[in-house]
């Protein structure tokens, strides 16, 4: 069933967004192709926390996950955002899906205060793609991915957000959903809607994620909080277990 903007944005607003003091990002060098990585991890009450890695679009991270990750960190979970050198995947699909096997093999074994088992991965443009090949299970967040022959996992719960003006609206409207597939059409919105304004001021043309050409892109502020706020509370809900889940086991 789609999930209409309505429902998310709801969802954006009743969950708890502002618990949780805005943590300062340190930068970790990975091994190729994953590149510098930058960690936010929010302070934990002693259980370890959710992770969400956040894979780069062709043209490398440009600051464009910056809102995403706080609004991570105001509920409490980890991001490690991918690529922010030349040592990153460069725009290439399939080593963006290493990347991101590097970056959690990396998290499992340096990050104590992260549970291994609750990752997710967010992906803008060509990063999108790869999330979604990369997910096998995992919760995905698939931003602007080029709907144009995209294909959706059957096993993984998916987010997927796309400019309501984008060039392959229509495409990403008719995309067949599995189960646990949730779309948002980010009203107004062309692509990639959460470039900042200051290196794109007039809009700017980027890479296609589907690898056929390229496409306008243009800044556009509400719609970028509207997607950092939907995809933060969505793997809020993917990945936080129930408070009373512990409880009843116990039982």
């Amino acid at each position: 069933m789609r999930t209409t903007r309505a429902c998310l944005l709801a969802a954006a607003l009743a969950l708890p967004a502002g618990g949780h003091a805005q943590p300062r990002p340190i930068d970790h060098s990975l091994p190729a192709p994953a590149g510098t990585t930058r960690l936010t991890l929010p302070a934990q009450d002693g259980a370890p926390i959710p992770l969400v890695i956040l894979l780069p679009d062709a043209l490398g991270d440009q600051g464009r996950s910056d809102p995403y990750v706080e609004a991570l960190a105001a509920r409490g979970i980890a991001s490690l955002v991918v690529g922010l050198d030349a040592a990153g995947p460069g725009g290439d699909v399939a080593r963006t899906k290493l990347a991101a096997a590097v970056a959690r093999n990396w998290a499992a074994g340096h990050l104590p205060a992260v549970n291994p088992d609750l990752v997710g991965l967010v992906g803008f443009g060509t990063g999108a793609r790869a999330a979604l090949a990369a997910a096998d299970g995992a919760p995905v967040v698939a931003l602007d991915p080029g709907c144009e022959g995209l294909a959706l996992p059957s096993y993984s719960p998916v987010l997927l957000v796309h400019g309501g003006a984008a060039s392959d609206a229509a495409a990403c409207s008719a995309l067949p959903e599995p189960a646990g597939t949730a779309m948002l059409a980010l009203p107004g919105a062309s692509h990639a809607w959460d470039l900042p304004p200051a290196l794109a001021p007039g809009g700017a043309l980027v890479p296609s994620p589907s690898g056929e050409g390229r496409q306008r892109a243009r800044p556009d502020l509400a719609a970028t909080a509207l997607a950092a706020q939907a995809t933060a509370s969505w793997l809020f809900q993917q990945l936080t277990p129930p408070r009373d889940a512990g409880r009843s086991a116990a039982r």
